[in-house]
């Protein structure tokens, strides 16, 4: 296990991976959101990158002020807060070489390159291994490290279309409707979070490393199991259901006063439906034969989404939410962003946490997606500007020289 060095990570010392050194060759999303959720963990993240091939996250908008600027990409910003950058240029062997010789005081590699590219560059596991035999290594790509689409081209759009989550999601009379979050991207980040810290736990019974091989595809897929079994028993392609459900019913999303204000309402049962009739004022309707039981609604389900949106429409998407489940109805409203940046209940949890960059400026950002209590996430750094810290990853921890330092610079190799 590495030892971290008191200066760079002064005051990220007591989170679960604290003592834990991660060398990020990543770019983009699904990678570093791996990256990123080990750093909150209070890992020691070092970023390596370069001019020469910039990471596309730092070419993402919003920019401060929409001026571009890779230190000052909002995207990257927020994705590798707590992370140290150092520039090695992977394109000439001597940053290779140091590459390598930075594994070999650290934990744990993650890469998101398409499968093959870290072998060409001679920072595949085996040669890793070779310099840190006890190194954990994974891969997040879209369709996994072997197999015939391997080396595909893949960004997170291809992957929700082949996975059948683009097949099942939109209306049925529209084209496919691609999720602009990009789901597989995260989805795969997460999945190789879990995986490494299955593969330390295995590391720390038995002193041994190993490869992680993370497919976005096969992370999507098991998303989904309904209709790839109902295929399989059945022979049935579930086609797009729009807003419904298979089960509770209404299960939709309604018009609500204003313009493009929206409340969506699921309801799992014959109690909830009681209660949910109550509310709007229209008690009649749970013994309505139209309505009741569940088979029922769902045989008349346009009718039912126009009475509920005659209610919803009479309302803001807030009061609305706020009225039913005061009587224990699932309702929320569809947020803006600017709903959820300014939602008391995001506030009174800390999720939006203040972030200083020299060039973003102070800002609120997006924290931790959970809480520990014995080893809380921490944010003690904001995203890293290019090479800002080589003198520490260079010099501290591989013990190059200034002058070394210089003469590397002269030459591109740091970059």
């Amino acid at each position: 296990m590495s030892t971290i060095k008191q200066g760079a990570l002064a005051g990220i010392r007591h989170g679960a991976l604290a003592g834990i050194r991660v060398v990020d060759l990543t770019s983009a999303w699904a990678g570093p959101h791996c990256v990123s959720l080990l750093a909150f963990m209070g890992a020691e993240v070092i970023k390596v990158e370069s001019r020469a091939k910039l990471d596309l996250g730092r070419f993402y908008p919003p920019y401060k002020n929409g001026v571009p600027n890779p230190d000052g990409a909002v995207w990257f910003n927020q994705m590798h807060r707590n992370s140290l950058s150092v520039t090695l240029n992977l394109r000439t062997p001597e940053g290779i070489a140091l590459s390598k010789r930075l594994v070999s005081v650290s934990d744990i590699v993650v890469e998101n390159f398409r499968a093959g590219v870290a072998d060409r560059l001679g920072l595949g596991y085996r040669e890793l291994v070779e310099v840190n035999p006890q190194v954990i290594m994974a891969a997040v790509s879209g369709f996994g490290a072997y197999g015939p689409r391997s080396r595909w081209v893949t960004y997170g759009m291809h992957i929700s279309n082949m996975s059948g989550l683009m097949a099942s999601v939109g209306f049925s009379d529209t084209e496919p409707v691609s999720d602009w979050v990009e789901m597989p991207d995260p989805s795969g980040g997460v999945a190789g979070t879990a995986a490494i810290l299955a593969a330390l736990h295995y590391r720390a019974r038995t002193g041994k490393g190993q490869y992680i091989d993370v497919s976005e595809l096969e992370t999507v897929i098991g998303f989904q199991p309904q209709g790839i079994m109902d295929y399989v028993m059945n022979g049935v392609e579930q086609g797009r259901m729009a807003n419904r459900d298979q089960v509770m019913v209404p299960h939709g999303v309604y018009p609500c006063r204003g313009e493009d204000e929206w409340v969506s309402i699921a309801i799992a049962d014959e109690e909830e439906w009681r209660r949910f009739c109550s509310t709007i004022g229209r008690p009649e309707l749970a013994r309505d034969p139209r309505f009741s039981p569940a088979s029922a609604r769902r045989r008349n389900e346009d009718e039912l989404d126009a009475l509920i949106a005659d209610w919803t429409g009479q309302r803001t998407k807030f009061q609305a939410m706020e009225t039913l489940q005061a009587s224990g109805v699932g309702a929320v409203a569809a947020f803006t962003n600017a709903d959820l940046f300014h939602d008391r209940h995001l506030a009174a949890r800390g999720f939006f946490a203040w972030d200083e960059h020299p060039h973003q400026g102070r800002t609120r950002m997006p924290a931790r997606a959970w809480q520990m209590s014995e080893t809380p996430l921490s944010l003690n750094r904001p995203a890293p500007m290019m090479g800002q810290h080589n003198s520490y990853v260079l010099g501290e921890l591989l013990g190059v020289s200034e002058g070394e330092i210089k003469e590397l610079e002269s030459r591109e190799v740091v970059r």
